[in-house]
C-alpha cells in the first residue's frame, strides 16, 4: 500500500460511495459516518424519473405533442435544446423544427426559465397569455413563425427582459402600452408584421432600448418602415432595413414639418434624407484629389 493521502472524505471518493450505495443498497459508512443516499429525482412523468415537477414536464410534453419527436417515456431534459438546472427548465431553445399547432399555454409553468426560443417553425395562433407569468425571462423569441392575434399586454410582466423578438409572424392590431414596463429591454424585434398604430408614449421610458428589427407604425412596404409621425414625447426609433437611428424630440418635430411640406410621411422624409446624404458623400468623394497611390494605380493602367 503506497503512502499518501486518503482520498476518503474526497469529493470523488463520496460520489463513488454514494453510486454504490444506490446500485447496492449497502448501508456501509465511511469512516463511520453514515452514507447520505442522493436526492431522489421530483417525481415520474409519462412513465420516467425526472428532476422536473410534473407541471414543468407535463408542459414540455405538450410542446412534443406539437412535433419535436422526442422519444415518450424519456426525461425531457436530455431532448434537444432543452437544459434543465436545479430541477427547473432554464433554456429552451427550438430552432428550424417543424412543430406546427398553437403554443401551448403551459409553457407559462416553466416558472425558472430565463431563455426561450420558438424560432422558425410553424406555430399558429396567438401568444398565450400565460407567457406573462415567466418573470425569471431575460430572452424571448418567437420570430419567423405563423403566430397571428395581438401581442398579450401580459407580456408587460416580464421585466428582466433583455431581447423580445416577435419578427416576421402574423401579428396584428397596437403595440401595447404594457410593453414600456419592460425598461431591462436592449432589443426589440416586431417588424415584418401587421402591427398599427403609433408607438405607446411609455417607450419613451425605456433607455436601454436600441431596436435592431424594429417596426413599429401602421404599414410595411417594400421593406420600409412607414411611420405616421406620433411618437414618446423624448425619442423615438427610426429603423430602415437593417439601420436604425434614434433622434430627440426636437429632431422629429423638425421631420414632421419636413413631411408636411413634402406631403409625405416621417418614414419617406427620413428615406429622402438619407439618399440626399449619400449622394453628398458620392460627390463629395467624387471631387477629392486622389491620393498618392490611386493616381500611380491610375497611371499604370493607363499608361
Amino acid at each position: 500500500m503506497t503512502d499518501g493521502p486518503s482520498p476518503t472524505g474526497s469529493a470523488t471518493y463520496e460520489l463513488f460511495a454514494r453510486i454504490d450505495r444506490r446500485i447496492l443498497g449497502s448501508a456501509e459508512c465511511v469512516d463511520g459516518t453514515p452514507i447520505t443516499p442522493p436526492d431522489p429525482p421530483a417525481g415520474e412523468c409519462h412513465g420516467v424519473l425526472t428532476q422536473l415537477s410534473s407541471q414543468e414536464c407535463e408542459a414540455l410534453y405538450d410542446l412534443n405533442a406539437l412535433g419535436l419527436d422526442e422519444e415518450t417515456g424519456t426525461d425531457p431534459c436530455t431532448w434537444q435544446g432543452v437544459n434543465c438546472t436545479d430541477g427547473h427548465v432554464d433554456d429552451l431553445d427550438i430552432r428550424f423544427r417543424f412543430i406546427s399547432g398553437p403554443i401551448p399555454a403551459s409553457l407559462g409553468d416553466l416558472s425558472d426559465i430565463r431563455s426561450l426560443a420558438l424560432f422558425s417553425t410553424l406555430l399558429t395562433g396567438p401568444i398565450p397569455a400565460e407567457l406573462g407569468s415567466l418573470t425569471n425571462l431575460e430572452y424571448l423569441e418567437l420570430r419567423s413563425s405563423l403566430i397571428n392575434g395581438s401581442i398579450p399586454a401580459e407580456l408587460g410582466n416580464l421585466t428582466n427582459l433583455q431581447t423580445l423578438d416577435l419578427g416576421n409572424n402574423r401579428l396584428s392590431g397596437p403595440i401595447p402600452a404594457e410593453l414600456g414596463n419592460l425598461t431591462n429591454l436592449e432589443v426589440l424585434g416586431i417588424s415584418g408584421s401587421d402591427l398599427s398604430g403609433p408607438l405607446p408614449p411609455e417607450f419613451a421610458s425605456m433607455d436601454n432600448l436600441w431596436a435592431r428589427r424594429f417596426t413599429s407604425v401602421a404599414t410595411t412596404v417594400n421593406g420600409q418602415a412607414q411611420f405616421d409621425g406620433r411618437a414618446p414625447g423624448c425619442c423615438m426609433l427610426i429603423c430602415m432595413q437593417s439601420t436604425s437611428v434614434r433622434i430627440d424630440s426636437a429632431t422629429h418635430e423638425d421631420l414632421k414639418r419636413l413631411a408636411a411640406e413634402l406631403n409625405t410621411t416621417v418614414g419617406n422624409a427620413v428615406t429622402l434624407a438619407v439618399r440626399a446624404l449619400r449622394q453628398d458623400r458620392i460627390g463629395s468623394d467624387l471631387g477629392a484629389d486622389l491620393r498618392d497611390d490611386e493616381g500611380a494605380w491610375l497611371d499604370a493602367e493607363l499608361g
